[in-house]
């Protein structure tokens, strides 16, 4: 588990003073580390089985400005790449987070994955709910087993979870537009051109 702000270890640890079994960071098979999460893996050595980003985001010191100048270092293009490099060949990225943030995030992944050549058929789960999703990412296609058991499970949590299919694939690249390091805005939605044409709005 990597964790960039004490005081959020620290908040954990107060909370569950009077029930410990509620601290992951104290628990027998978690390693915690104090470092901001895509430098700690870009850093490591190790390949994983999973990597998993939990509804990680920025918001302080915004007040009621616009969004539109938040920035996340997790979730661009250049962080993404990393994230893959870092997998084993059955690995799975995993982001759970707003729907709508997820859908957004979709957008960029499939752009990364056709940039190192990993076809995307049968490599991207999605798991819908109102107001949180999450998303699975595989470097190698799941298997029919991998399938069984995330339906079985998500039915039992009355989810829905099914494989992007290759309109759904042509939807996210239509008029994409993706997360870079240079452009890190994830509230950035729009082109230009999509105010013309307000048809285009895939959101």
């Amino acid at each position: 588990s990597v964790e960039i702000n004490p005081l959020i270890i620290n908040r954990v640890n107060k909370i569950s003073a009077k029930d410990p079994v509620i601290n992951i960071y104290n628990h027998d098979s978690v390693k915690l580390v104090i470092d901001e999460a895509r430098n700690f893996v870009s850093k490591s050595s190790d390949k994983y089985d999973l990597i998993y980003i939990p509804n990680t985001k920025r918001w302080g010191g915004t007040g009621v400005s616009s969004y539109a100048l938040l920035e996340n270092y997790l979730y661009t293009e250049e962080a993404f790449r990393t994230y893959f490099e870092h997998l084993k060949e059955d690995g799975i990225l995993a982001m759970e987070d707003r729907t709508w943030f997820i859908l957004r995030y979709i957008e960029t992944v499939i752009s990364v994955m056709k940039k190192l050549n990993i076809d995307t058929t049968n490599r991207i789960a999605l798991i819908q709910d109102e107001p949180h999703s999450v998303v699975l990412f595989k470097k190698d296609p799941f298997t029919n087993e991998e399938l069984n058991n995330l339906r079985n499970a998500s039915s039992k949590l009355r989810l829905s979870a099914a494989l992007l299919q290759e309109s759904d694939i042509e939807t996210f690249e239509k008029d994409a537009v993706t997360i870079e390091d240079n452009r890190p805005f994830y509230w950035n939605l729009y082109l230009l051109s999509t105010f013309i044409n307000p048809g285009k709005m895939k959101y």
